[in-house]
């Protein structure tokens, strides 16, 4: 799953990376990363950018070596070294991107935290290597926070998640509503407040039931 979430990242990286922050983009990145490799290290900012140039070739290289080492893992080469490839990539591209706000969304992060984890829980050499408890857990712990995190946000954001009715225009407005959105849209309010109460239900409560060490009480959270 995780291959296939990051190789429709790259894909679009691959697509839209040289209107975005190429040289002739909306936001050009060369000047702020060759700024930023001369005070930071690979250890404070890792990119690929302290031995190749951010120009357009090279940022469409890094989205397609990102992109084929994520399909070499969506099938079915488990090795940390081609996760390790992925979130370097993904890295860089993200790091390329900071004057801008084009990848300063939550989900690229988690991503990045996702894919780091990832690396340990694979092996370099078996592919079919049993995970350890320990990173079964630093799992479990990012599931919980992201899930937290979410409600959090939503909780002090706004007085539409106290007053229950976010979900009344949500549908219409989503960035990228589904074949449903329209259908949803049109439920009775009374029953749109709900999905307020059980999505706020699920993020801030039922997610700390993922640190149980009970398999069981897991699943059912």
């Amino acid at each position: 799953a995780l291959g296939v979430v990051m190789a429709v990242h790259f894909w679009s990286a691959y697509v839209q990376n040289t209107a975005l922050i190429g040289e002739d983009g909306l936001v050009p990145c060369a000047a702020y990363v060759k700024d930023r490799i001369k005070t930071g290290s690979f250890w404070t900012w890792p990119c690929v950018w302290f031995w190749i140039e951010p120009s357009d070739a090279n940022l469409d290289a890094v989205a397609l070596t990102g992109l084929a080492n994520a399909l070499l893992l969506t099938l079915g080469a488990h090795y940390s070294h081609i996760v390790a490839i992925c979130w370097l990539c993904h890295s860089s591209i993200i790091n390329a991107a900071e004057p801008s706000s084009f990848y300063s969304y939550g989900w690229e992060t988690q991503l990045l935290e996702t894919a780091f984890l990832t690396m340990f829980l694979c092996s370099p050499t078996d592919r079919r290597a049993p995970p350890t408890r320990i990173m079964l857990w630093l799992f479990r712990w990012l599931a919980f926070r992201i899930s937290v995190g979410a409600g959090l946000i939503k909780v002090r954001g706004g007085s539409c998640w106290e007053k229950k009715t976010c979900l009344w225009y949500h549908f219409e407005t989503q960035p990228i509503p589904s074949p449903l959105s329209f259908f949803f849209h049109f439920l009775p309010k009374s029953i749109l407040s709900r999905g307020v109460d059980v999505d706020l239900l699920v993020q801030l409560y039922t997610s700390w039931l993922v640190l149980v060490p009970l398999r069981n009480v897991r699943r059912v959270a």
